[in-house]
């Protein structure tokens, strides 16, 4: 779209180039039509001061909904360029808020412009930054405009807070099995709360994704992202605030964690359609922490490391035959089933396990309260926030160890008898509902080296630091320490067989 044209001034050069008009609105929400004049009356206050101070200006298209940021402002990047390329001789906004609210954004863009030699100018304020009593002006009204904007969103952030602490929906959008009560707000069952319970049993009863997504009319995703959803233990979370019992929930934390267990569990099929191996999702490179993958050394299949990872080079590479490894994973595996059929009875465990979990997150929850109410800066808060969330998700993962093993034996007997007549998915599947990681490590090319002295077998709930990702980023390399042979959560073959 070609910029338009304004301001003919009284002296008017051809071959003076033109200033750009930069146009901003933060938030249109629901204006438009006749209630939207935002744009029109920036464009008529830089016109003005256009034909005022003998400037021709190009008016670029308005950037809507625009945030801080610059990454997320292509017009006013386009405005800048255009000065750095010597198509405008400056920027000129309707008043100086329009450039944005951050002082250090406002300062940083100033200082580009004027660098290429052009100026940037406020129509409103008419502020000449040439001069020291201009930039004071200029910091001053930038200051005043960054105090506001933070003034708005603690205002907005204390509402949110207390909307939680009422157990308010604020979103538009209800979850399915809920609705939201017009006099209170807050979520109340409605006539598909059955369906959830339900698709939830069934879950766990074995049924596929697919068949759920089918009879509830969801996507796959959309039935995977309504199990994961916490707001069914009646929960309310925005942001950082959470309000535990804010409505009824639709199911009991054993069910709950019991799902989450299994969706962890699930692997999905492998891309060249055959069956998944045996540790897909469990055996991980102990050099940089990431999953290996099946592939072929000959004639025979190897779990090996994929060596890249997030643009990191795994430092040591580590390989082993998967016919070794499974043999031997699977004696370790059926021995443990035995065990856990012999010691576990129902329920063992699981409470005391839910006790230690609702502790947890009851810490946290009182931990961000207290934060909100003492003003606490997010900086200082940080630390504490992440002991007691690591703390919340150690008590989680423990009761997903204790729900995933109990409620499983029944339902596979004893491991060894019915083990011959599961396919390669629920073998994988019971293995990772009883496993944590099987850690192998390199031990150079051509080197025999028996499986027990190369590979960890991890019991489900062991303590083990794993590359995860952060605001969308992967964490690279993560080394795993190599644990002794007769650490708590290693382990190993039954006393009297050979450890190969």
């Amino acid at each position: 779209m070609k910029p338009k044209c304004y301001g003919l001034p009284l002296q008017y050069n051809p071959r003076v180039r033109p200033v750009v008009g930069y146009l901003r609105v933060s938030h249109v929400g629901a204006r438009g039509g006749d209630r939207f004049h935002s744009p029109a009356n920036q464009a008529a206050e830089i016109e003005a001061w256009a034909r005022s101070h003998g400037h021709r200006v190009e008016m670029l298209p308005p950037e809507l909904d625009a945030k801080g940021s610059d990454s997320e402002r292509p017009i006013f990047r386009r405005a800048v360029e255009g000065v750095k390329a010597g198509e405008y001789s400056g920027v000129v906004v309707a008043y100086l808020s329009r450039a944005g609210r951050d002082l250090r954004l406002m300062l940083d863009l100033w200082d580009e412009v004027e660098a290429a030699g052009g100026a940037v100018y406020s129509a409103r304020e008419d502020i000449d930054a040439s001069t020291a009593s201009g930039r004071l002006h200029r910091n001053l009204l930038a200051s005043i405009a960054q105090h506001e904007l933070e003034e708005r969103r603690d205002g907005f952030e204390r509402a949110r807070r207390s909307a939680v602490a009422r157990g308010i929906w604020q979103r538009r959008q209800t979850p399915r099995g809920y609705r939201r009560d017009e006099t209170t707000r807050r979520l109340v069952p409605d006539s598909n709360a059955d369906s959830v319970r339900t698709a939830a049993r069934d879950f766990l009863a074995g049924e596929t994704m697919l068949a759920l997504s089918e009879r509830l009319r969801m996507t796959p995703s959309g039935v995977r992202g309504m199990l994961r959803n916490r707001v069914y233990l009646g929960e309310l979370r925005v942001g950082q605030h959470l309000k535990e019992a804010a409505h009824e929930p639709l199911l009991d934390r054993e069910t709950f964690e019991a799902v989450q267990a299994r969706l962890d569990s699930m692997v999905r099929p492998a891309r060249n359609g055959r069956a998944p191996a045996l540790l897909a999702g469990l055996i991980r490179c102990a050099s940089c922490g990431h999953v290996m993958t099946r592939g072929r050394s000959g004639a025979d299949p190897v779990y090996t490391c994929p060596t890249h990872h997030s643009g990191e080079p795994c430092p040591a590479p580590a390989s082993i035959a998967c016919s070794r490894l499974d043999s031997y994973v699977e004696r370790i595996a059926l021995a443990e089933l035995a065990h856990l059929k012999v010691t576990a009875s129902a329920g063992d465990g699981i409470g005391s396990a839910q006790q230690v979990l609702a502790d947890a997150e009851r810490e946290l929850a009182g931990y961000l309260e207290a934060v909100d109410v003492a003003g606490i800066g997010p900086a200082d808060a940080a630390k504490g926030m992440s002991i007691r969330r690591e703390r919340v998700d150690r008590a989680r993962e423990q009761l997903r160890a204790e729900i995933a093993r109990t409620p499983a034996l029944p339902r596979i007997g004893g491991g060894a008898e019915i083990w011959p007549d599961l396919d390669p998915h629920e073998r994988n599947e019971l293995l990772r509902n009883l496993l944590a990681a099987v850690v192998v490590r390199p031990v150079g090319r051509g080197r025999k080296v028996p499986v027990a002295d190369r590979a960890r077998v991890l019991r489900y709930g062991a303590a083990i630091r794993l590359p995860g990702r952060s605001a969308g980023r992967a964490a690279g390399i993560v080394a795993i320490p190599w644990p002794e042979a007769d650490h708590v959560g290693v382990l190993g073959v039954p006393a009297g067989e050979d450890a190969l």
